[in-house]
């Protein structure tokens, strides 16, 4: 038989249990305050909510440099590619939503929900994205498989769907959109030729805006390579093709890299123009 425990253990429950019941107080750390803390004393030390990214078909050293570079939260996901949606379908307040990229082959966007519905005007996240102001994200469906709870950090396993419309506004309170066709975006059509391995082709297609799509078209292009033809050592890199920008013409690529950095050089002269 254990030996009973002493009545200071008693004590010291009694009082974590009226703590936890009660309201909160001086015992925060760092939180001095005279009486029960109020909600302005709180709202300096709240941080702001972080969008749930979802990524598919990326590198993990990709990933996280991207998490850190964007301060989102994880929320994994291998859902099915996302294709476009002829006809918008309606979503619901509560439903899962999601704000795109990078659709196609490789997958990368946020997914949050649903917050009010106002004929095809939809509002989400209640938070904002990356806060960009007016934006033209494409929305899409998404779908949460299930929730890992924790105190320390939760985490949603949730995929991205078909394009359904387009995110107009990126505030410090939530997005907002409208259903229907989703908007232009760059589409990027990338084939990898090597002595080592048959012809690989990717289509994907990444959101139009004057800051991420150069970023993301980047990233897409760099991890492409060093997912399928390798990360590490000496490599020679040859690049040619053409960037369309419609009636104000085309930029043709000749160039050729080498070097232990030769994936980022060829990634970074085939986005910049």
């Amino acid at each position: 038989k254990w030996p009973a425990p002493p009545a200071e253990v008693f004590a010291l429950l009694g009082r974590l249990t009226e703590r936890a019941h009660g309201p909160l107080g001086p015992c925060l750390p760092g939180l001095a305050v005279d009486g029960p803390a109020t909600p302005a004393d709180l709202a300096p030390r709240l941080p702001p909510i972080g969008a749930a990214m979802v990524m598919s078909g990326f590198d993990p050293s990709v990933d996280k440099e991207l998490r850190q570079a964007l301060s989102v939260t994880a929320s994994d996901g291998q859902g099915p590619r996302s294709e476009r949606a002829e006809n918008a379908t309606g979503l619901r307040p509560g439903d899962p939503v999601g704000v795109s990229l990078i659709h196609g082959d490789l997958e990368m966007g946020a997914t949050g929900t649903v917050t009010h519905v106002d004929g095809n005007r939809v509002y989400g996240f209640g938070h904002p994205f990356l806060n960009l102001g007016p934006t033209a994200y494409p929305m899409t469906r998404a779908h949460v498989f299930t929730v890992l709870p924790s105190l320390d950090s939760s985490m949603k396993i949730a995929a991205m769907g078909p394009v359904i419309g387009t995110m107009g506004q990126d505030r410090s309170t939530a997005v907002g959109g409208t259903l229907g066709a989703g908007p232009r975006e760059l589409e990027v059509n990338l084939t990898l030729t090597s002595d080592r391995a048959p012809d690989r082709q990717f289509r994907f297609y990444v959101l139009h805006d004057q800051i991420l799509t150069p970023l993301f078209s980047y990233v897409a292009i760099l991890n492409s390579l060093i997912c399928y033809e390798g990360q590490a050592g000496a490599m020679w890199v040859a690049a040619t093709g053409s960037v369309s920008f419609g009636s104000n013409g085309v930029v043709q690529i000749d160039d050729a890299f080498t070097g232990d950095t030769a994936p980022a050089l060829v990634s970074a002269a085939i986005a910049a123009p």
